[in-house]
């Protein structure tokens, strides 16, 4: 039993002992310390850690780090940091607050595709400031909060966003966060 706290340094807390460990996040390759951590998600045994210069994933077994920077020429589908991030089978889903929706196959090696708004095409998010990502399985519904245009579901099977907004009866349309209660969303 782990917990991991992050400001300018990643901490790990073994919960059983009480002892606190520094992790460092300089991969072999890195010549770099990293900024300040925004964010942290974990999904199985990679802890994913939101940095203002993209994404990177500490193994929490075996401690190596993977970076994933954002380049304009070489490495644009590489979000700055992540609000949410969501695996939903093989695939990750990385929501930004402020370029996006992301879809990755396995690992952020294998970008698929980038959800920016077309007009009339419901299988773009008509939102450019995703925050959280909520998934239950053995649904088809990925739910996407947004920072001022409501509620999305993204319908795995048919790639079809649906909105919902304070039009159909939310209290407003910035979502901060998700949550499951019995067979209510929250």
């Amino acid at each position: 039993n782990k917990l991991y706290i992050a400001t300018n340094t990643l901490y790990e807390i073994d919960l059983a002992s009480g002892a606190i460990s520094p992790i460092s996040l300089i991969s072999n390759n890195a010549t770099t310390i990293v900024s300040a951590v925004s964010n942290l998600k974990l999904i199985g045994n990679d802890l994913y850690i939101s940095l203002p210069e993209g994404i990177t994933v500490l193994n929490t077994t075996n401690k190596s780090v993977t970076r994933f920077q954002y380049d304009p020429l070489i490495n644009k589908n590489i979000p700055k940091g992540f609000e949410d991030i969501e695996q939903i089978n093989d695939q990750l889903w990385v929501s930004n607050s402020e370029t996006g929706l992301y879809l990755f196959n396995k690992t952020l090696n294998s970008f698929v595709r980038k959800f920016d708004f077309v007009l009339n095409d419901l299988t773009t998010l008509a939102s450019g400031s995703p925050t959280r990502l909520f998934f239950t399985k053995g649904t088809d519904y990925l739910f996407i909060a947004s920072k001022g245009d409501g509620l999305f579901r993204y319908n795995l099977k048919t790639h079809l966003f649906n909105n919902y907004s304070i039009k159909d009866g939310l209290l407003s349309n910035n979502i901060i966060d998700l949550m499951q209660s019995n067979n209510n969303i929250w």
